[in-house]
């Protein structure tokens, strides 16, 4: 057996239905779906030590994927990625054990090629033809990689602000690129209605179930490398927030499957000009939809994410935090990443870092916690935001004196 996949179940009604077929909203209310495993048998044949000892990265975990058929498979040898534990910043912080999730080191140079594993793969065993995806442009430029493998139509919807290196990686791997003149919100309503029109897959979530999928094994790895125990607390630079909805479900299969004891706390850092999860959840009211969002972190814009009521519940299961960061804020923690630790990351994973400066600086954080930070893309994607910052190399001839 490939999976112990049983089918999809409505996060609203609860009704279930095939994961075989193109169909992922259900069809009783419209609701968001999400894959069920039967963990009671996966428990039974399943060691988590046997799988520890498989070679490879995310698909090391296949039977707790959402692929049937492992001749669909479409994998770039992502995920397996390292975390690191600190050696400079945690100790500035007063933290004992804060380590780096390191998800950089993926093909594509983020974290998006989990998820796009897992959704093309089911894409390419339920027969879909066409991907459609709004994207600022890490999750776009790792679905064009992947759907250029399957040999599957891949149509990327990018934003007016997206980085130039992003924009480069979806052309080289063959997206059908657009720059869509709006915000994330009216650009994802584009995606939908062609989606429904044309019969397209929309990729984007909380619509496509799979990219939770191939995300909650980053919650695998984190426990398996810390010796299978849960980590205290985990911070997470949010967006729509499918990190934090993978890294409860997929903690919470390790729970029930036995693997693990507890869940972490699960922190969410947003721009401070487009916060909508972490205003709900300070403010305890309801989601109100962020206007005229600005940051260099272009990856947190997303001003009304659909999942940000569950987000916030999240939150507050898990006894997570929240903070918002300015440009200012998250610039300082880019430069402290990549001179302290030789991390250099892209503008929206250094806002993980900022955010947890701030929540220790409120004492929100015990000196002995176990501390991951979320290090979700390459700062090699954005390099024009650092540049303007750097000093210019010093050019002098090759036969002149070299300064002292």
């Amino acid at each position: 057996m490939t999976s112990f996949i049983t089918g999809l179940r409505c996060r609203g009604c609860g009704a279930l239905q095939t994961d075989q077929e193109p169909f992922f909203t259900c069809r009783k209310c419209g609701g968001f779906l999400e894959a069920r495993y039967d963990l009671a048998k996966a428990a039974q044949s399943l060691d988590r030590d046997g799988i520890a000892a498989r070679r490879g990265g995310l698909w090391r975990y296949r039977e707790l994927l959402p692929v049937r058929d492992e001749s669909a498979i479409v994998s770039l040898s992502e995920g397996g990625t390292p975390l690191l534990k600190s050696r400079r910043i945690g100790p500035a912080l007063g933290l004992e054990n804060l380590y780096f999730k390191d998800l950089t080191r993926n093909p594509t140079g983020s974290f998006k090629d989990y998820s796009s594993s897992t959704s093309v793969s089911k894409a390419k065993e339920i027969g879909v033809e066409t991907i459609v995806l709004m994207s600022a442009g890490n999750a776009a430029s790792s679905f064009a990689a992947y759907c250029a493998v399957a040999k599957l139509r891949f149509i990327a919807l990018m934003l007016p602000n997206s980085y130039e290196g992003m924009i480069a990686q979806n052309m080289i791997y063959g997206a059908e690129g657009y720059i869509i003149d709006g915000d994330s919100a009216a650009v994802g309503e584009v995606a939908s209605r062609l989606a429904r029109e044309r019969g397209w897959m929309n990729a984007g979530v909380p619509n496509n179930p799979s990219r939770v999928e191939g995300k909650k094994a980053i919650g695998f790895e984190i426990v398996e490398d810390l010796g299978w125990r849960v980590p205290d607390r985990i911070v997470c630079p949010t967006a729509g927030g499918t990190s934090i909805l993978a890294l409860r479900k997929g903690i919470g299969e390790l729970i029930e499957l036995g693997w693990a004891k507890g869940m972490p706390k699960l922190d969410c850092v947003q721009a401070e000009s487009c916060a909508p999860v972490v205003n709900s959840w300070r403010d305890r009211t309801g989601i109100v939809a962020a206007r005229n969002p600005e940051s260099i972190a272009i990856g947190l814009l997303a001003p009304n994410p659909a999942a940000g009521p569950r987000l916030v519940e999240i939150m507050n299961e898990t006894g997570g935090q929240g903070e918002t960061v300015t440009d200012s804020e998250i610039r300082q923690a880019q430069f402290a990443l990549a001179r302290e630790e030789g991390l250099y990351v892209e503008p929206s994973s250094a806002a993980a870092l900022a955010g947890l400066r701030k929540t220790c600086a409120r004492g929100a954080v015990d000196r002995r916690e176990t501390v991951v930070l979320m290090l979700t893309g390459s700062g090699l994607k954005a390099t024009e935001v650092v540049a303007r910052d750097l000093p210019k190399p010093k050019r002098i001839a090759a036969d002149a004196p070299f300064p002292a």
